[in-house]
C-alpha cells in the first residue's frame, strides 16, 4: 500500500506565479457584513474583520533533532488535481505535507495534541467552476476561497521522529522542545516548571509532552489579526541533534 506521506514531488504552480503577500476574500460566513446573525455580534469566522486570509501554514517538527520544516499555501502553490469521482477539483496537500516530513527527517507525523489519531492532511474542494483552462487570475481567486474557507485554522503543526532516534529509542528532551519552540518564533521560558517533580524520566516525558502538545495553541499569538498581513513562516532548519538531559527544564511561554 502506498504511503499517502511519502514525499512525492507535486507539479509545478502554474505560470505566472502565485502572489507572495496574502490574498484576501470576503468571509464566506457574514458575507463581509462582519456581523454574526441577526444580533450583530462580531463574525467568529473573520473576528469582525469581515474578510479572511487566504492562507495556510503548514509546519512539522522532529521530536528527535528539533528540526522544522514549513510551507505557505496560498493560491496556486499547489497545482489542483480531481477528485477520485472527477466531479470536483481539489488542493489535496497530502504530498506537500510529506515533502515537509523528508525534509525534517521525519519517518511518521503525528498531531500533538491527539497523537494516538490517524494523520489526516489538508484536503480543500474548490468551487465547482474551477477549471485548469481558465485565466490564471480567475484560478487563483476561486482557489483563494477555498484556502480563505479553512483560515479559522490557519497554522497547523504535526510532530514526528526520525526512523531511529538517535542513541536508542528514548523520549523527547525538553532540550528539543526548546529547539522547535525557538525555530517557530516562540518565546520560551527555561526553568518554568518545578525541578522539584521531575526527579524520573516518567515525569520529564510527561512534561516534555505537555509542552509540545502546548504548541499548536501557542503558535495562534504569531497569527497577525489584520487578515491582509501574511503569517511569517518558519525557515526550515537543518537538523541538529539535541541533548536529552532530564535537569534541562523548558516550556513554551503560556499564552492567556
Amino acid at each position: 500500500m502506498t504511503d499517502p506521506y511519502a514525499a512525492v514531488p507535486h507539479p509545478a504552480a502554474p505560470v505566472p506565479a502565485p502572489p507572495a503577500a496574502a490574498v484576501v476574500v470576503d468571509c464566506g460566513e457574514c458575507r463581509g457584513t462582519a456581523a454574526s446573525g441577526a444580533d450583530g455580534r462580531p463574525c467568529g469566522h473573520c473576528d469582525g474583520f469581515s474578510r479572511r486570509r487566504a492562507q495556510l501554514v503548514l509546519s512539522v517538527a522532529n521530536v528527535d533533532t528539533g528540526a522544522v520544516a514549513s510551507a505557505s499555501v496560498v493560491p496556486g502553490t499547489v497545482t489542483p488535481t480531481p477528485t477520485g469521482c472527477g466531479d470536483f477539483w481539489c488542493l489535496d496537500l497530502a504530498g506537500l505535507l510529506g515533502e515537509l516530513a523528508a525534509a525534517a527527517g521525519i519517518a511518521q507525523l503525528y498531531d500533538p495534541q491527539a497523537p494516538d489519531d490517524p494523520v489526516l492532511a489538508p484536503w480543500l474542494q474548490l468551487p465547482t467552476p474551477w477549471r485548469p483552462d481558465l485565466p490564471a487570475n480567475h484560478r487563483y481567486a476561486l482557489e483563494a476561497q477555498a484556502i480563505a474557507a479553512e483560515s479559522i485554522d490557519p497554522w497547523r503543526l504535526w510532530l514526528g521522529r526520525t526512523p531511529a532516534p538517535p542513541g536508542g529509542t528514548h523520549p523527547p528532551s525538553p532540550a528539543t522542545v526548546i529547539a522547535v519552540a525557538l525555530r517557530l518564533g516562540l518565546t520560551v521560558t527555561v526553568g518554568g516548571i518545578e525541578l522539584g517533580g521531575l526527579r524520573s524520566a516518567a515525569t520529564v516525558e510527561r512534561a516534555v509532552a505537555d509542552c509540545f502538545g502546548s504548541l499548536p495553541d501557542a503558535l495562534g499569538d504569531l497569527i497577525p489579526a489584520d487578515p491582509g498581513t501574511p503569517i511569517p513562516v518558519p525557515a526550515t532548519s537543518p537538523l541538529l541533534f539535541v541533548t536529552n538531559r532530564l535537569d534541562d527544564a523548558a516550556e513554551p511561554a503560556h499564552h492567556d
